[in-house]
């Protein structure tokens, strides 16, 4: 990575480690809310819905990752993230 980035001190450890295991752990939250009644999706705008403020507040109860993730947009969700880790391809999912 220093002969592409020669000026940079971004690491592929942790820096790139760590935002792959945040993605993967916003897109199993996405996976397990489509998974509960009240949940739906938004394709237009790539969002999650919800039926309503009860249902979100108990998901948050027991996923606390949910908790900021309500008004986001998740272009990637449900196609996982494609990523390139050396020289093979990976789908983040």
């Amino acid at each position: 990575m220093l002969k592409q980035f020669p000026n940079s001190d971004i690491r592929a450890e942790p820096h790139i480690n760590s935002k792959i295991h945040v993605w993967k752990k916003f897109y199993s939250t996405l996976v397990s809310m489509m998974g509960k009644s009240g949940f739906g999706w938004d394709d237009s705008r790539c969002m999650i819905t919800v039926d309503s403020q009860d249902v979100w507040d108990e998901y948050c109860k027991v996923d606390t990752t949910a908790r900021t993730m309500r008004f986001k947009s998740w272009p990637f969700f449900p196609h996982g993230v494609k990523i390139l880790v050396g020289t093979e391809q990976r789908v983040l999912a």
